[in-house]
């Protein structure tokens, strides 16, 4: 995703066979060097719908957050709400970032490691069991490239 694009997300064509899933992304640009920021995310919990539905965990770069920033979102028909608060562990190329659903339990990691507000307990989107990316940027010279993207059911 290079340039103004603002807000765009996308989903695999496959169902996992839970809703009790995971699904991760390498972060191996997050460049922003103006307007309002730019991001990148895995969601989870994503249905078949073009409805924005689903639970995403996304690092973020903005005129404030130069060193980056993740965070932990709900978005439930197209309405996004934080979950916790910012962690605000430095961005560094070619982190992973993963989102975790487990019944109400939601979970974020940064490389392995969990995010200083997970895990966050919420009900709001149960029952989905698609995944995929979420991605924003708004400055015409920003840029975000993400490589391997999976999604897997949670061992039970």
């Amino acid at each position: 995703m290079i340039g103004n694009v603002s807000e765009t997300d996308a989903r695999a064509e496959s169902d996992l066979a839970t809703d009790d899933h995971s699904c991760s992304i390498t972060v191996s640009t997050l460049i922003h060097v103006s307007g309002p920021g730019v991001a990148a995310a895995p969601l989870c919990r994503k249905d078949t719908s073009a409805t924005k539905t689903f639970y995403f965990f996304q690092v973020l770069k903005n005129d404030s957050l130069t060193l980056g920033a993740h965070q932990l979102y709900k978005c439930v028909s197209g309405t996004f709400t934080q979950l916790g608060g910012n962690d605000t562990t430095v961005f560094i190329v070619g982190e992973t970032v993963k989102v975790s659903a487990s019944g109400s339990t939601i979970q974020a990691y940064i490389s392995g490691t969990e995010a200083s507000m997970s895990p966050q307990t919420d009900t709001a989107i149960t029952g989905n069991v698609r995944c995929g990316l979420y991605g924003s940027s708004n400055g015409a010279s920003d840029s975000v490239i993400v490589d391997d993207w999976s999604a897997a059911d949670l061992a039970a």
